[in-house]
């Protein structure tokens, strides 16, 4: 039989309200501002590795990125970049998982889209293997122009997640208007 002493309720909502506890107990904003530089430093990282200037990580991730993804092997660093703006952009949000998901889609959708209008027959080039298996199926079942379209839908919601911003407001920033 359950006890119903009347503050059963109280102790359940308090139980509830309890915050988690953070990593090294620090604040969302701290936690955030830590992240964007580390976005940062590896985008410059990775801009001086296309430069040979990185050591053998930027060799190795040279080598890598243009196996990987082809001609969007800059896109590593625009990614970078844009996750870094992202978080600062919410500094005083929980935002991980939203900036993660728009920069994997950010990454996929642009990738697809230069695997099927410069790919051919070869992974290598357009958007590397990365684009090429995520633009196949799309590809095989849809043709060219439906999978772009798919992608650059893919693309704009993308940038929508990332940087939580409406579709509107995405149209007024680069100068169109809704």
């Amino acid at each position: 039989m359950a006890n119903n002493n009347g503050n059963g309720a109280k102790n359940n909502k308090e139980r509830r309200e309890k915050p988690k506890e953070s990593l090294l107990g620090l604040e969302t904003e701290t936690k955030n501002g830590i992240l964007a530089v580390l976005f940062f430093a590896l985008a410059l990282i990775t801009i001086l590795s296309y430069f040979d200037l990185a050591g053998i990580f930027g060799e190795y991730f040279y080598k890598f990125s243009l196996l990987a993804f082809g001609k969007g092997m800059f896109l590593t660093t625009l990614v970078l970049v844009m996750g870094g703006v992202s978080v600062l952009k919410s500094l005083h949000k929980d935002i991980y998982k939203t900036t993660l998901i728009g920069m994997a889609l950010f990454l996929l959708s642009f990738l697809g889209i230069l695997s099927i209008f410069f790919n051919g027959f070869e992974p290598q080039t357009g958007g590397g293997w990365v684009g090429y298996v995520f633009s196949y199926p799309f590809n095989m079942l849809l043709g060219v122009y439906a999978s772009a379209i798919i992608f650059i839908a893919i693309f704009l919601c993308s940038l929508l997640i990332s940087f939580d911003v409406s579709l509107v407001n995405l149209f007024k920033i680069f100068g169109w208007s809704a």
